[in-house]
């Protein structure tokens, strides 16, 4: 009743309204800027602010009021401002440049975000200008109704974002469900001493769980993503089909025989991991032998007689986990090593982008002919 006068008539309390406003937009999924943003843009309506630095010093203080008051998790918001307004310049997007994260290895969290930008108070971090997604893990999760735990399968089991509510298939939670689609890696980040995180690696969505009650039984819709590790998806090239699929079925029968919450998991992981392998089938028959960058012809023949060429995510920094064949190239080890880390990646990529939807678009017509 109090909140809803607050908000009716705002002139009240100018400090409640404000706390009561910036805490309903984070709640609604707003984070760093854009929560600074929204939040401008509604104090501006009943013409709070006079200055940009006074709003977003008053933001800040007010962000640091309710992590005290641990309405919400992350770190104090710095107090320093400019003494000037500073006119910022258009963000470059990194899109070709290849995160090189080692697995075990500390990093400050702070350095991260400085690096490659992303939310700061988030689990999910989604920089707009590089192909990644952090996600931060830890115990500190578990005050907060979260309970992320590794299985004995591998799969590691991350809950979405959305502090007391609902969790909804939206901004951190979406970017995970698309993330192979939309050319974006997860890296997964678990957290160490003060200020640090630990690499744990990269992932691949499998899949997800909806339940009803968080870790701490309060009852609401929560989502419980399943992940997989994307070593377990990056084949040994030189290993043919037959044995792939071979361990492929092992696993299944292996998650027949786990509880139900695991094996529906498992089943999920051993799904995606046989998409994967039949859209790597599909590229090396569309391919015929021939990188189709370069035209050249393969470099040798397997054991079992299958011309050897490797298969590229075209919008991906890994190869690795199920993709649309449209998006995935099959080349040389030369020319794949090229696309990656030589000079020219960014080039040879946005080639590949032309003459794989060529492909595929005459592959199309001659199918419906």
């Amino acid at each position: 009743m109090l909140r809803n006068y607050l908000e009716e008539k705002p002139d009240r309390n100018r400090v409640t309204y404000s706390i009561l406003l910036l805490l309903r937009l984070f709640n609604q999924g707003y984070r760093d800027d854009e929560l600074i943003n929204e939040y401008t843009i509604q104090m501006d309506k009943v013409g709070r602010w006079k200055s940009e630095i006074t709003r977003k010093d008053f933001t800040k203080f007010v962000m640091n009021y309710l992590i005290e008051l641990q309405y919400i998790k992350g770190e104090r918001l710095s107090s320093k401002t400019p003494s000037k307004k500073v006119k910022r310049s258009k963000s470059k997007k990194h899109f070709d440049i290849i995160p090189q994260f080692v697995h075990g290895k500390l990093y400050k969290r702070s350095e991260l975000h400085d690096k490659y930008g992303g939310q700061r108070q988030s689990g999910i971090a989604t920089p707009r200008n590089y192909n990644i997604i952090m996600l931060f893990t830890g115990d500190v999760g578990r005050e907060y109704g979260y309970e992320d735990r590794w299985t004995d399968d591998g799969i590691f089991f991350y809950s979405g974002e959305g502090i007391g509510r609902d969790m909804e298939f939206s901004r951190g939670n979406k970017a995970i469900v698309n993330h192979s689609y939309t050319g974006k890696d997860l890296h997964v980040f678990e957290k160490g001493k003060k200020g640090y995180v630990k690499y744990t690696g990269s992932m691949i969505y499998s899949g997800h769980q909806i339940k009803d009650v968080d870790s701490k039984g309060e009852k609401r819709q929560v989502i419980l993503f399943e992940l997989v590790p994307i070593e377990l998806f990056q084949n040994d090239e030189t290993k043919s089909i037959e044995e792939i699929e071979n361990n492929l079925d092992r696993l299944r029968k292996k998650a027949l025989q786990d509880s139900s919450d695991t094996s529906e998991s498992s089943q999920r992981m051993v799904n995606v991991w046989k998409r994967s392998i039949s859209v790597k089938k599909y590229i090396l028959e569309r391919a015929n032998g021939k990188c189709e960058y370069c035209k050249s012809d393969a470099p040798f023949e397997k054991p079992n007689g299958a011309k050897f060429l490797e298969h590229h995510h075209i919008y991906r920094v890994s190869d690795g986990g199920p993709d649309d064949p449209r998006y995935v190239a099959g080349l040389c080890p030369n020319c794949h090593r090229e696309a990656h880390y030589g000079a020219r990646a960014k080039i040879i990529n946005d080639d590949l982008i032309e003459i794989v939807n060529h492909i595929e678009k005459t592959r199309a017509r001659k199918s419906s002919g």
